[in-house]
């Protein structure tokens, strides 16, 4: 089935429904709460590293304080909203996909503010530490709990 609503599409399959929004679709795990960009998982040579540090992620802090107002973060951790950011970053640091994994099923983070992140993410850079030279994009995660990051 598909439906249509303003410049957004909707399309139900299974337990994964696809969204489109501004151009990029994404896929949406109604199962697990993981959404992906159908872009992703295009980088090559996506190896595996055991030990990698993420020694700041405050510049994904900062894109994260640019998407949600004010009066959206005292809503979000009012409802103690919380949700994980997964990235692969190339050996620089630079992040060059994103996926969200929201921590409970009625999780009130839209899929425009999804969309936001991501769009404003990409290309963002955070200092990592790995003892494996050989891989050419890291994993990392965090996850977000907005009455721990953003309360003030």
């Amino acid at each position: 089935m598909l439906f249509t609503l303003f410049n957004n599409s909707l399309t139900a399959q299974d337990d994964k429904i696809e969204k489109t929004i501004d151009g990029e679709t994404y896929s949406i795990d109604t199962v697990m709460n993981i959404i992906t960009n159908k872009k992703n998982g295009k980088l090559p040579d996506r190896g595996y590293c055991e030990h990698v540090y993420l020694e700041n992620f405050s510049s994904v802090d900062d894109v994260v304080r640019k998407i949600f107002s004010k009066a959206r973060m005292n809503e979000l951790i009012k409802l103690k909203t919380r949700f994980k950011i997964a990235a692969y970053c190339d050996i620089s640091g630079k992040i060059e996909e994103v996926s969200f994994l929201l921590l409970k099923k009625d999780n009130p983070i839209t899929l425009t503010e999804v969309y936001l992140l991501e769009k404003n993410m990409k290309g963002v850079k955070v200092k990592i530490k790995s003892n494996c030279p050989d891989v050419k994009y890291y994993s990392v995660s965090k996850t977000y709990r907005f009455e721990d990051h953003f309360a003030k």
